[in-house]
């Protein structure tokens, strides 16, 4: 009962200075753990927020780059396109340029001999081709990018054998005609004309006798410096064997080469050179 009454008394009567300094300090203890709960949820929201708005740049950037890497993917791919269709644009122009320049040389070429060819007096041609023979019919020539004389067999032998009866002389620089007596060809001149065929002179290299294979043409040189395409005719060796086969071909072929043509030859010497052989030698070409 006296403990209830002193309790009774102790609660009716006013708080003293120390409770309420006590009680003031457990107010502000209380607040501030407060603040501090306040502020460490603040953060953990803030962090929160931070870590959603990084991650949510992550994969902005992620997808950017993404996009980005696809264009350029894109991008090179439509290059590499257009540059290998440019690149075919540029070789079929190139080759169409390259066959019609083929059709306009051969054209020219043709074009060139037919020209040469019709120049000719048939008189002449008919000297040329068969010394001393008045009544024979001028020869046919035939076009030299066709292969040439083979229709003209049986003229070109006589040709031939009239060149031997009349005593032609084999050396370069003198034939059977007129013109300016003892007039020959110079060495320089000989070894000039040399100089043109062989650029145009391919020696077979893929025979173990290549070396070996000499082969003599005739063939007889219009006043202009052009080969008559229709005298050309085989020396020596007479009949061709078959391993001379190539060897002949490719010393025609240096003959019927416009590309090596005309002649650089004195005009003033023409009855001296307007009658040649050629010996192709590999080891070393001679004008007889």
């Amino acid at each position: 009962m006296m403990e209830a009454l002193m309790e009774q008394m102790r609660a009716t009567m006013p708080p003293t200075e120390e409770e309420l300094r006590a009680e003031a300090e457990e107010q502000q203890r209380l607040a501030a753990l407060d603040e501090a709960e306040r502020r460490r949820r603040e953060e953990e929201l803030r962090l929160q927020a931070e870590a959603q708005l990084t991650a949510r740049l992550a994969r902005q950037e992620a997808a950017q780059r993404a996009q980005r890497e696809a264009d350029d993917a894109r991008r090179r791919a439509d290059e590499e396109a257009q540059r290998l269709a440019q690149q075919e644009l540029d070789r079929q122009i190139r080759e169409e340029a390259r066959r019609q320049q083929e059709a306009r040389d051969l054209a020219a070429r043709r074009q060139q001999l037919a020209e040469l060819n019709a120049t000719i007096a048939p008189e002449t041609r008919a000297n040329n081709v068969l010394t001393g023979a008045a009544d024979a019919a001028p020869a046919p020539e035939q076009d030299s990018f066709l292969g040439g004389d083979q229709a003209l067999a049986s003229i070109l032998g006589a040709a031939a054998n009239a060149a031997s009866t009349a005593n032609t002389s084999r050396s370069f620089g003198q034939s059977a005609g007129g013109g300016v007596q003892g007039a020959r060809l110079t060495a320089d001149e000989r070894l000039a004309v040399l100089n043109q065929l062989r650029r145009c002179w391919r020696v077979a290299t893929f025979s173990a006798n290549a070396r070996d294979q000499i082969v003599t043409l005739r063939a007889q040189i219009r006043q202009n410096g052009f080969v008559n395409q229709a005298t050309i005719t085989v020396v020596s060796p007479n009949p061709v064997p078959a391993e001379y086969q190539v060897a002949v071909q490719r010393a025609r072929t240096a003959l019927q080469d416009l590309s090596c043509q005309p002649f650089a030859l004195p005009q003033a010497k023409f009855n001296a050179w307007r009658d040649i052989e050629i010996r192709f030698d590999p080891a070393q070409m001679v004008l007889q």
